[in-house]
């Protein structure tokens, strides 16, 4: 088992505020982008692109309480996503992917997305067995 001491060395706190606070957004953003571009370039439907933006925003915050978890510094910041991908997220990804399955059968994009969407869930799934389980929490 990895002691906390061991993380902390290995992620200090100033690389790891400025790839949680820095990179991870700018990388979250430049994906949205390009396929955001790539849907619109092959003339996809409207509602494609409209779906991927909460699709890009949910698994950058994904990544964001997983790098923090793994950092061994919980800023606060990742408390109000926590919150916000257990509780708000799959109210969200409810039309997300209503809409997304309407529109896999002709566009590949689209298809790819529903997949992540279904991957979605099962975080979801697996964060809300690790929180609200049956075991003693400490």
């Amino acid at each position: 088992m990895v002691r906390p001491s061991t993380l902390v060395a290995a992620f200090p706190p100033v690389p790891t505020f400025l790839v949680l606070y820095g990179v991870l957004p700018l990388v979250a953003i430049i994906t949205y982008v390009l396929l955001y571009r790539s849907a619109s370039v092959r003339n996809r439907p409207r509602a494609l692109a409209v779906c991927l933006f909460p699709l890009v925003f949910c698994w950058a915050g994904i990544v964001f309480v997983g790098f923090t978890a793994l950092s061994g510094h919980w800023f606060g910041l990742a408390s109000i996503v926590m919150f916000f991908l257990l509780l708000i997220s799959p109210l969200i990804f409810i039309p997300v992917t209503l809409i997304l399955w309407r529109i896999a059968r002709e566009v590949r994009v689209a298809r790819v997305a529903l997949y992540a969407c279904f991957g979605y869930y099962l975080v979801i799934a697996a964060g809300w067995t690790l929180f609200v389980g049956p075991w003693p929490k400490q």
